[in-house]
């Protein structure tokens, strides 16, 4: 691994930084927690800004790969949240696949062909943590669905315009691939998306929401309920136009 902990790191000073070199290598999960198992994944850093501990130490000076969407969300960002409570096992990770993913891609995509060549691989969810850094990006995560017609791909995204820029080239998204399009909030609009998903908060339900289906892996108060994904089936699946998260 091509990540450097600094385990004495003080107020101001940083844990963890890096370098690209031969040791650098893409990380892949089978599920977590909430996924459920056999939904494998990659994550990269999120958010747009240094992430920093309550006391003052900064994580790592990376910025995530959230650029220009963080809007409404980095303040109660979950992903942002697991890393700098869990960072020991997950920061290192997501930094190689950031570094990879930025400066040599190419490396990234063979891994990821690899994975596919040596596991059983029937569902797969890009950025778990993080989002699509460009077009060229995103556009190569749907070239790569229709490598695998197999296995089942969908994935969030807040960079919406990449989902209209696809459309708008004539394409047609292949059929083993959901792109569920993060809107936040109901604006008007929002149905030129094929899939699309808003959040809503238990304290004070939208009204608007009311009649979609609410994802149930956490109760209108934002706890966990022990549904994940993989027994809920809905987004990967596609089975609804319209889901709703509690906010968690």
């Amino acid at each position: 691994m091509s990540v450097y902990r600094n385990k004495e790191a003080k107020c101001g000073e940083v844990i963890y930084d890096a370098k690209l070199d031969e040791k650098t290598h893409a990380h892949f999960r089978p599920g977590n927690s909430e996924l459920g198992n056999g939904i494998w994944n990659y994550s990269t850093l999120a958010g747009e800004h240094p992430m920093i501990l309550s006391n003052g130490v900064v994580l790592t000076e990376f910025l995530g790969t959230c650029q220009g969407c963080c809007e409404h969300c980095e303040h109660d960002c979950y992903a942002r949240k697991y890393c700098m409570r869990y960072h020991n096992t997950c920061i290192p990770a997501y930094i190689d696949n950031t570094l990879l993913l930025r400066h040599k891609r190419d490396d990234f995509f063979k891994e990821m062909k690899n994975l596919f060549y040596y596991n059983m691989v029937s569902c797969f969810r890009p950025h778990i943590s993080g989002e699509f850094i460009d077009y060229d990006h995103f556009e190569r995560i749907v070239k790569f669905t229709t490598t695998e017609p197999d296995c089942r791909f969908y994935f969030y995204t807040a960079k919406k315009r990449f989902i209209l820029d696809y459309l708008a080239s004539g394409k047609d998204f292949p059929k083993n691939l959901i792109p569920w399009a993060s809107c936040y909030k109901p604006e008007e609009g929002d149905e030129v998306y094929p899939f699309r998903c808003y959040v809503d908060d238990g304290k004070n339900p939208d009204p608007r929401l009311r009649g979609f289906f609410h994802c149930p892996k956490n109760s209108p108060d934002g706890r966990k309920t022990g549904v994940t994904c993989s027994t809920c089936k809905v987004c990967p699946l596609g089975k609804v136009n319209v889901v709703v998260f509690w906010k968690h």
